[in-house]
């Protein structure tokens, strides 16, 4: 793996339950997946229990907003810069070298970009215009807590993310409306929205998909980051 030693013991933050499960084919004795839920705070206080129950290394791992118009759903993102609104993050270099050109010796495409962690969801495709603009690739609520946590105990981190929705679309507003606040599905907004007809069925089918494509990336990168905690 390059010229890094292991990590050690990862600690893996997601947000949603389906970004979690495209470990369960894939466990490994020294990685622990969570699943925290939506937002900075939640994904804060997860990785400070993970650092707490003996993890020496951190990982933020979920699907984002496509900031780039050269972006499409599915498409590996492995951050080499995260900023934020209270100031930049830091990322493992030699993590992130090592996972790079493993990724690459296995066939997997991935690339290199810039995160900017949001207080709230990039909902328009103006807002990610303006977020493109100062240089960032992709949009995230997450990825700056676990960063936080991870700087705060002095121990490596990454962050590992797939497109889900595109630059050019904006994300509906009954996204947000359909998750609760540990991220499974609220079927209560589910299935009134399905009586709506089918232009809301088209909507959710559109957002299923790219969420799919999203999940299917992330299992792509599954196994090199859990071979990275190999000694």
């Amino acid at each position: 793996m390059g010229a890094m030693s292991s990590p050690g013991d990862v600690g893996v933050v997601t947000a949603l339950p389906g970004e979690a499960a495209v470990w369960s084919r894939q466990e490994h004795d020294r990685l622990r997946v969570v699943v925290a839920g939506v937002g900075a705070q939640r994904s804060l206080q997860a990785a400070r229990q993970l650092l707490a129950d003996g993890a020496t290394a951190l990982a933020s791992l979920g699907v984002a907003g496509g900031l780039s118009f050269a972006l499409k759903p599915g498409d590996l993102i492995l951050a080499e810069r995260i900023g934020c609104d209270a100031g930049p993050e830091r990322v493992s270099a030699d993590w992130n070298r090592s996972l790079l050109d493993a990724w690459i010796s296995s066939g997997v495409d991935v690339r290199l970009g810039s995160l900017w962690s949001h207080a709230q969801v990039a909902t328009s495709v103006q807002e990610k215009q303006q977020l493109a603009a100062r240089g960032y690739d992709i949009v995230d609520m997450e990825a700056a807590a676990v960063a936080q946590a991870a700087r705060e105990a002095g121990v490596p981190f990454v962050a590992i993310k797939c497109v889900c929705d595109p630059a050019s679309r904006a994300v509906p507003a009954i996204a947000m409306r359909l998750l609760r606040p540990d991220g499974r599905i609220r079927f209560s907004v589910l299935l009134p929205a399905l009586l709506r007809g089918p232009r809301m069925w088209r909507m959710l089918r559109c957002m299923s998909e790219d969420f799919d494509a999203a999940c299917a990336g992330l299992a792509r990168a599954v196994p090199v980051l859990g071979a990275s905690c190999r000694t």
